[in-house]
């Protein structure tokens, strides 16, 4: 609860409220939901992308089964946001929600020469 303070007296970060997001309340199983309903995925074709059998999806969203490792890691780059997201640690989905996600194109490097090719060709 917060009380009042004196007139220039600051009060304390213990003391203040935390932010709340609608966020908070959803358990992980809602936040596998609401991602994959954002970018328009069917369980199937999010089953697709990630490799899990589409009944696993369904018991992940019914809460009665958690991914772990690999599996998380897959379905979070798959909805565009964060293991901390779907594990709960954090309020609110990255920004990369509903967006497609973007791959680095590879450099193209040039082949080394070694010094003994430039005297052979010479």
């Amino acid at each position: 609860m917060l009380r009042p303070y004196p007139e220039g007296e600051k009060p304390h970060m213990a003391d203040a409220a935390p932010i709340l997001s609608p966020h908070d309340d959803l358990t992980t199983g809602e936040r596998l939901r609401l991602l994959r309903n954002r970018k328009h995925l069917s369980l199937r074709e999010l089953a697709m992308q990630t490799g899990v059998h589409f009944t696993t999806l369904a018991a992940y969203e019914r809460d009665e089964a958690s991914p772990k490792g690999e599996t998380l890691r897959r379905l979070a780059m798959s909805l565009g946001t964060s293991a901390d997201y779907l594990l709960r640690l954090r309020a609110t989905p990255s920004r990369n929600v509903g967006k497609a996600l973007t791959r680095r194109k590879p450099q193209v490097s040039r082949p080394i020469q070694s010094p003994l090719m430039s005297i052979a060709s010479q």
